[in-house]
């Protein structure tokens, strides 16, 4: 891994934890609904991936909620391995949830989708840049499960993330998969890939 990322990693996740919880709260409902209007302006979107949200990231409770009630399939990440893609299974309000091969709370591994089987994915990350480059936690899981998709085409690559999360430039190494758009409160940012 590249020191200044992890640096990088570790002042972002800083200026997180440092959102007080009021601001905390009301960015991460903005941020839902910032969502919620980008799906719904789409016809082609069914089935959303979505994830659970560390305490310092946007929360994603609300969010999720939001996506049921809209009638979205909901799915959540399942890590079988960790080089290995992830897996997506489906996520209703009263689905138990046991640790995955991560410790990441997941529902049990059945009916499983593969990733490109999927209309649209909210991603965690911790930093972003003005091109739509995502830094993540540093295990590249989002990276390798998302190396075949084709830019400018589905699934739809969403990060959620807060204000202070955002950079000027990230380097973009060749596994970087970027985003399609990111939302932050009330603001929805645009990343066009072109298609090769």
């Amino acid at each position: 891994m590249n020191p200044d990322r992890n640096q990088l990693r570790r002042d972002i996740r800083a200026a997180r934890r440092a959102v007080p919880p009021a601001e905390r709260q009301q960015i991460s409902e903005t941020t839902a609904a910032t969502v919620l209007a980008w799906l719904r302006a789409r016809d082609d979107i069914r089935r959303v991936a979505t994830f659970l949200a560390l305490p310092e990231e946007i929360d994603t409770a609300a969010l999720n909620r939001a996506l049921w009630q809209a009638g979205y399939e909901v799915y959540l990440p399942y890590v079988r391995d960790k080089n290995v893609p992830l897996l997506w299974l489906p996520y209703k309000e009263d689905t138990p949830l046991a640790p995955d091969a991560a410790g990441i709370p997941a529902p049990p591994c059945r009916d499983p989708l593969e990733a490109l089987a999927l209309d649209a994915v909210i991603t965690p990350l911790v930093a972003w840049d003005a091109r739509g480059t995502r830094l993540g936690m540093g295990g590249g899981f989002y990276d390798r499960t998302f190396a075949r998709k084709i830019p400018a085409a589905k699934p739809w690559l969403l990060g959620i993330a807060y204000p202070c999360q955002a950079v000027a430039t990230l380097p973009r190494q060749p596994w970087d998969v970027p985003l399609d758009a990111v939302a932050s409160g009330e603001t929805l940012y645009t990343y066009p890939q072109e298609q090769p």
